[in-house]
């Protein structure tokens, strides 16, 4: 991923006629107030037909995340979005899908408890599923244990208990860049 949004986009909440967009903009430096973005949504992974591009702030009082929700879609409908920094970076192009209008055509995915410790690899799975409208996550997704025995991957033994906000960051951040 490229700085600034070193840690990608997500959508989430979507309805027949909406969803939000999301992002983190790493900043220049932390004593910095806010990071300027746009954002395009568009119809097609090639951004030809683009719908409704704009601006948006990721700043401090947020943690440098971006979210906002996009309106006036179409039901039943993929669209990808990406976002853009003021310097010229670009974000990795996400994919959403709005909601059927009939709430029993809808087909979720449901996870829970996910620890990167272990095997990480339910979310691209689910992304492999092609007509899933949404995933449900239900309670945690990072936790503070590290276990030495396990087989399944080396965490970053300078994050593995995070304590303090920093280290909290840290921790989210090894999650939301897992390739799976």
């Amino acid at each position: 991923l490229h700085a600034p949004f070193i840690l990608g986009v997500a959508s989430n909440e979507p309805a027949a006629d909406a969803v939000y967009i999301w992002t983190y903009a790493e900043p220049d430096s932390f004593t910095q107030t806010g990071v300027s973005l746009t954002y395009e949504i568009a119809r097609d992974s090639a951004f030809t037909n683009l719908l409704q591009p704009g601006n948006l702030t990721a700043d401090s009082s947020r943690a440098y995340t971006a979210s906002l929700q996009v309106t006036g879609l179409d039901p039943d409908t993929y669209y990808w979005y990406s976002f853009r920094s003021s310097d010229g970076a670009t974000s990795q192009i996400g994919r959403t899908r709005t909601l059927p209008v009939n709430s029993t055509d809808i087909k979720l995915s449901v996870t829970s408890f996910s620890n990167i410790i272990g095997y990480f690899n339910s979310f691209a799975r689910f992304a492999e599923i092609i007509d899933l409208n949404a995933i449900v996550h239900l309670g945690d997704w990072a936790y503070d244990n590290h276990n030495e025995d396990s087989d399944a991957r080396i965490m970053d033994p300078n994050v593995a208990v995070a304590c303090e906000l920093e280290g909290r960051r840290k921790k989210d951040n090894m999650h939301m860049l897992d390739p799976d």
